[in-house]
């Protein structure tokens, strides 16, 4: 384990993370109680951004025509404090929305302020394919992804567009519930979308819904595990669903 200390000002964060798996990850969140939010405040407005492009163009190079790179901005503001600040295990951040709702929102905002200079960084980059957030999933229900999600895209979208980049989101969860508001976004392409048995929406019935969107998926996990005759019948299935695969 690896034991973090920072010194923000106000007072000092503390985490902890586990490297037991191919990336590090929190075993201690950073917000546990509501004292902690003004320490995360305090960081996010006292945070500033310079481009640094070079591991993008060095990934180009090395790339050359043979695929495509992509560079990255953080997660949503909410989806910041679900997945990493406060966690979503237990119910973590609904039982603090429910508790603390204006201090997980008075952060929020604080954390979309801060990160709106990173858009033009982005959009400047040579990479021509931005990813904004995601691990979009059912935890983020039709309310909260209208209230705090669509707007972020909007703005997002607004200049990275100007900027010829196109505008990709990581959907890798259930999402069949939001489907209809992730029509009225201006993603670009919605990218690790999971098909049944482990999502809940159709790539078919994705491509027929969201008409000016690229998808990328991958292959369900779960069906490997039911031997080469299921992934073949599988695969047919897919292939036929899809068509030409056009956006596909």
């Amino acid at each position: 384990y690896l034991d973090e200390k920072r010194e923000p000002g106000v007072e000092q964060w503390h985490a902890l993370r586990s490297w037991r798996d191919v990336s590090p990850w929190q075993t201690e969140r950073l917000i546990k109680g509501p004292e902690d939010y003004k320490v995360l405040k305090y960081m996010v407005e006292n945070t500033e951004y310079t481009p640094y492009y070079f591991p993008i163009e060095q990934a180009m190079d090395w790339m050359g025509d043979e695929g495509v790179v992509i560079t990255e901005l953080p997660y949503e503001p909410m989806q910041q404090l679900m997945v990493e600040w406060i966690g979503s295990e237990g119910g973590r951040f609904f039982i603090h929305h429910a508790k603390y709702p204006d201090l997980v929102e008075d952060l929020a905002r604080a954390i979309g302020k801060s990160l709106e200079p990173l858009y033009e960084i982005a959009a400047k980059s040579p990479a021509p394919i931005i990813s904004c957030g995601g691990n979009i999933d059912i935890l983020v229900n039709p309310k909260m992804f209208q209230k705090h999600f669509m707007s972020w895209y909007e703005k997002q979208g607004k200049v990275l567009h100007k900027h010829g980049k196109l505008m990709a989101v990581h959907m890798d969860g259930r999402v069949g519930v939001l489907k209809d508001l992730i029509a009225k976004t201006p993603i670009d392409i919605v990218e690790a979308l999971h098909s049944p048995p482990m999502g809940d929406l159709s790539i078919g019935e994705a491509l027929s819904l969201w008409k000016d969107k690229v998808i990328w998926t991958g292959f369900p996990g779960s069906v490997y595990i039911l031997g080469p005759e299921a992934v073949k019948k599988h695969t047919i299935n897919l292939l036929r669903e899809v068509g030409t695969g056009d956006r596909l």
